[in-house]
């Protein structure tokens, strides 16, 4: 009898290779650039002020700066109406349907109309009946008897 002993041996090799490229990208914000960035209201790409964006933040009503735009005919830094300068940002004038404080109305129905009430000055009409009371007092003056100079308030 013959015996044979077999060994076999297995080798495995794995090689496992990982390749990682990172690709750093700097983009500098930058106002200005026509591209709105993130923490900015706008950017048209130009740096005239108060032409609807100024330093990328927006121009708006009540920041003390008439915008160039034309949507503003006043700022005088607040949003109240009722001041010569609107909430809108617009000049209040008589007629405008705004009772206006500083122009120191007293009504606005925004019309033509004085007799309704505000005339066209905005100033409230008000009309008063005038009752005119008329007392006679008839005296008899006696002869020879001469009246009191005071005789109308007896």
């Amino acid at each position: 009898t013959t015996t044979t002993t077999t060994t076999t041996t297995t080798t495995t090799t794995t090689t496992t290779t990982t390749t990682t490229t990172t690709t750093t990208t700097t983009t500098t914000l930058s106002c200005g650039n026509g591209i709105v960035d993130p923490a900015e209201d706008c950017d048209d790409g130009n740096f005239i002020p108060h032409d609807g964006c100024t330093n990328c933040i927006r121009d708006r009503c009540g920041d003390f700066v008439v915008n160039a735009e034309g949507l503003e005919t006043c700022d005088d830094g607040n949003t109240r109406s009722g001041d010569g300068c609107s909430s809108r940002c617009q000049i209040e004038f008589c007629g405008d349907t705004v009772v206006n404080n500083n122009n120191r109305e007293e009504c606005d129905d925004g019309n033509l109309d004085n007799r309704d009430g505000c005339d066209t000055s905005c100033r409230r009409i008000t009309t008063t009946t005038r009752r005119t009371t008329t007392r006679t007092t008839t005296r008899f003056i006696t002869r020879g008897t001469t009246p009191s100079p005071w005789w109308w308030m007896n």
